[in-house]
């Protein structure tokens, strides 16, 4: 019997990651400055004058063009991203009694954590992978307890404070949240599934962090210029630790 060669296949994982060697800008010296550098000596002032030349035209180059100013299109479309931002973190409070309608929810802590929230709006960058994927594990782990328990918690805040560090928060902002988290988790406590009801609590208050404080890139306001086609309306639902998008994705 003949045996099958299977092809290997490399996968896309990390892809993004890579610096890929094609798109990397080569700066060339001047056939000009060439021709003095070379036809001087070593000692010759001339040539270190050449020399210094050579490096400021390529460091120039290397810097690329300034940043052009938006358009007033551009403008209006930056502003308006931020206002739906800023209407999600308004909505934050509501999301969270949805996850259990007969819990009192801690205003005070609320508050806080929208006032955190409002300072990240588009000034965040994106978490480490591993560091995202850590946090998932840590609750998906925590689901499979039966009560909420202080380790726990604190676990949770650990994470919470890795994630949010790695996307650029300040170590205030951090402390404001977690603090604010933990008095959120008193109320998870005498809920009917306490459990489900932290892990959903930490799930959502650090996509929502994630999702607002993303940076509004040109391309995303390029992205709002375009004509947009017509789709199927869909349900979103809040995720799940035991399931749907991944933090930090």
């Amino acid at each position: 019997m003949q045996r099958r060669l299977r092809r290997y296949v490399p996968g896309s994982e990390g892809l993004e990651g890579r610096r890929l060697l094609s798109s990397a800008q080569l700066v060339a010296t001047p056939p000009a400055e060439v021709a003095s550098v070379t036809s001087t000596g070593e000692g010759d002032p001339a040539a270190t004058s050449a020399r210094q030349a050579s490096t400021a035209t390529v460091a120039q180059q290397r810097q690329g063009p300034a940043t052009r100013p938006l358009t007033q299109a551009q403008e209006q479309a930056r502003e308006e991203m931020i206002a739906t931002r800023l209407q999600r973190i308004d909505r934050l409070p509501a999301f969270l009694q949805l996850l259990d309608p007969g819990r009192p929810l801690p205003e005070e802590a609320v508050a806080v954590l929208q006032q955190e929230l409002r300072g990240f709006v588009s000034r965040l960058r994106p978490p480490a992978g591993p560091i995202a994927e850590g946090f998932v594990d840590l609750l998906r782990d925590a689901i499979s307890e039966a009560s909420v328990k202080p380790e726990t918690v604190a676990g949770l805040n650990a994470g919470t404070a890795a994630l949010l560090g790695s996307a650029g928060a300040s170590e205030q902002s951090i402390d404001r949240i977690t603090d604010a988290m933990t008095a959120l988790a008193r109320t998870a406590a005498g809920s009917r599934q306490p459990i489900v009801v932290l892990t959903n609590d930490y799930a959502l208050v650090l996509q929502t962090a994630l999702g607002v404080g993303r940076p509004i890139t040109r391309l995303d306001l390029l992205a709002t210029q375009l004509p947009t086609a017509t789709l199927n309306p869909q349900t979103a639902g809040l995720g799940s630790p035991t399931g749907g998008q991944a933090i930090g994705r």
